[in-house]
């Protein structure tokens, strides 16, 4: 897939449909839909059909993975179409196959920075310094969660329950740090961890599926990794293992505070009282 400029992110989506996104410009985002079994790939926004070959990576997963408010959940036999306007978008508009409006939020006060799909939740990250989740399910009438407020901007977001994964956790990149909470309880997230992982703002966050063989009895193993990108130009990984282990925290012993003792009077030892005799004597 050719492009003008270097791609700053390509990401895919695994489920009945596949998407690779491409990101050449923050305002400019190309997608390429590849159907399972399929040589033909799809055109999606005006992009050139391309022909080629494409393995099945996963046929379970129903996750979507977006790029600048753009996203695309994909389910059997159907899309289900996120779009906001464009990188500078506050808003999502939630479409069903078409043009067919399914519902409408607005609920950051700044730019939308990374979406996340699941046909009943869409979990959003803004530079308002706020994650947020939202309920698309017209059945379920559910409260909305609270915010989870961080100390800078939000630039990108892992909630890893709507992964492979399905685990309860979604990890979180603000400023240089990333952050990981316990969401079993979306109305109370509970922060587990929190890590200086790089020298500059995180981009991007995902899942790596580690395969190894294990050497003593030749067994396959798959271990849950961490990556994550930044703009100090490395990219890092990390064991999911690892950053689920709250840190222990660091108590100071407690600093006794001694009253000052009252100053005594001046006194005058028997050998000075002495001495002074015998001065005063010999005058």
């Amino acid at each position: 897939m050719s492009h003008e400029l270097a791609c700053c992110i390509m990401t895919y989506i695994c489920a009945s449909a596949y998407s690779c996104v491409f990101q050449e410009r923050l305002w400019q985002l190309r997608c390429w839909g590849i159907a399972p079994g399929s040589r033909r790939i799809r055109q999606l926004l005006g992009v050139s059909i391309l022909l080629k070959d494409y393995e099945a990576l996963s046929r379970t997963s129903r996750t979507c993975v977006n790029i600048n408010s753009l996203a695309f959940g994909l389910e059997t036999d159907s899309y289900h179409r996120l779009l906001g306007q464009h990188h500078q978008a506050m808003g999502c508009k939630c479409m069903f196959s078409g043009s067919t409006l399914k519902a409408e939020f607005n609920h950051h006060r700044t730019k939308i920075t990374e979406l996340y799909l699941s046909s009943e939740q869409l979990w959003t990250a803004s530079s308002d310094e706020t994650v947020q989740v939202r309920y698309l399910s017209e059945a379920e009438k559910r409260p909305t969660p609270p915010p989870i407020h961080h100390a800078t901007a939000v630039r990108c977001i892992l909630p890893l329950h709507l992964t492979d994964l399905q685990e309860p956790y979604i990890i979180t990149g603000s400023g240089d740090f990333m952050r990981v909470y316990d969401v079993s309880s979306a109305n109370e997230p509970e922060l587990l961890n929190e890590i200086d992982a790089h020298w500059r703002d995180i981009t991007h966050i995902r899942l790596w599926m580690r395969q190894s063989v294990d050497e003593k009895n030749n067994q396959k193993r798959i271990e849950p990794w961490i990556i994550t990108t930044s703009l100090d130009c490395t990219v890092r990984r990390w064991r999911l293992s690892e950053l689920l282990v709250p840190k222990p925290k660091i108590t100071e012993p407690p600093v006794s505070v001694i009253p000052p003792q009252a100053q005594a009077g001046f006194a005058m030892t028997l050998e000075e009282e002495q001495e002074l005799d015998e001065l005063l004597n010999s005058d």
